[in-house]
């Protein structure tokens, strides 16, 4: 595994963190996140990638799990392994049964053999203890959203009847008009413009109120 495929996973979108404090505070990122980045580079769960001889050892109230993480190269995989507490020994829920304590230990060993590899290495070199790096990673990732938003328009438009072309990509600039629309927004926007492209007067209302949105909003 090179820094090349460590570069490519390293970073992290924030909106799948968030700041934890159990004693000590950390940033924990969401595990399902981690999942599907995973399967982005690798393939289905289970199938190109996954985990195998997975192993649960009690010693008194402590569980130690391990198990194999394999995935394309290397289907012998590296060693995993995490250790929890059946009953809380400490903190406020001392002497409290653990909950999901199965699922928690699995889930804490795969971040930790996911991290080997380079997922979310921001997180563990401690970037996101810093409020600037945050903003900035936000900012690339909704960049990057964008650009994805529009490059699927641009697609669109090559399937629409050219009377209602010129109207649509005018709608679409509205869209991509810097902090005048959330995501959300976009997305609900496209889809009213897609619903209304073969109905050219609807199509000119619905740019005319997208247009007056954009001019008030701009004057605040």
């Amino acid at each position: 595994m090179s820094l090349e495929f460590w570069n490519k996973v390293s970073k992290t979108d924030p909106n799948y963190t968030k700041k934890a404090d159990y004693g000590r505070k950390f940033t924990s990122i969401c595990a399902q996140y981690q999942i599907m980045i995973a399967t982005e580079q690798w393939g289905m769960f289970g199938k190109t990638w996954g985990v195998k001889g997975e192993k649960y050892e009690r010693y008194d109230n402590v569980i130690l799990y391990t198990a194999q993480l394999y995935y394309p190269g290397y289907t012998e995989g590296i060693l995993l392994h995490s250790d929890i507490e059946i009953i809380f020994s400490s903190g406020n829920r001392k002497g409290k049964y653990n909950e999901d304590w199965s699922k928690k230990v699995a889930t804490d060993a795969l971040t930790k053999g996911l991290s080997k590899l380079g997922f979310n290495a921001d997180v563990f070199l401690g970037k996101f203890d810093d409020n600037k790096y945050i903003q900035q990673q936000s900012q690339k990732v909704n960049k990057k959203k964008n650009n994805i938003f529009e490059q699927k328009q641009t697609n669109n438009i090559n399937e629409m009847p050219e009377v209602n072309q010129a109207l649509y990509k005018n709608i679409m600039a509205l869209l991509r008009e810097p902090d005048i629309f959330t995501m959300k927004e976009k997305t609900d926007n496209k889809k009213k413009a897609d619903a209304l492209k073969l109905k050219i007067d609807e199509l000119k209302n619905f740019y005319s109120t997208l247009n007056k949105i954009v001019q008030k909003r701009k004057s605040k």
